[in-house]
């Protein structure tokens, strides 16, 4: 396996581009009209037999939002079912792999090496700086 492929500048715009003029050809087809048109729009009640206000949906009672970034939702959920985390193998151990990094002080111990995700022994972080970024956590 090589390293990570660069994305070009040409590249990138053209595929914005690309995803642009989609997405303004989509707008403009008749099911896209339709559900516009559906609705619902702005000041327009979900149910319209209610009264104003009516909780339409009683079973449920909260909501809670969990915001983390990738290494620490990996980290602390990532092995749950029901998430878009680790891929587990049989015996419920993660399959996932990074590339063996460029810069890396240790060499790969042979062409094409990658790291495994595994469970740390302790916290691994630099001292001082919890950074969050591959090399900041493959460092110490």
């Amino acid at each position: 396996m090589s390293g990570p492929r660069r994305l070009s500048r040409r590249t990138l715009l053209g595929g914005a581009l690309l995803g642009a003029g989609a997405t303004i050809g989509l707008a403009g087809t008749p099911d896209a009209a339709e559900a516009a048109a559906r609705g619902p729009h702005a000041g327009q009640l979900p149910n319209p037999n209610a009264p104003a206000g009516t909780d339409q949906i009683p079973q449920i009672t909260s909501i809670v939002v969990v915001m983390m970034e990738n290494h620490s939702f990996d980290s602390m959920l990532g092995t749950l079912r029901r998430g878009d985390g680790l891929r587990l193998d049989r015996h419920g151990h993660p399959r996932n792999t990074n590339p063996w990094p460029e810069d890396s002080v240790v060499p790969p111990p042979f062409s094409g090496a990658e790291l495994r995700s595994f469970p740390m022994p302790n916290p691994c972080q630099v001292g001082g700086h919890p950074y969050n970024t591959w090399k900041a956590g493959h460092t110490s």
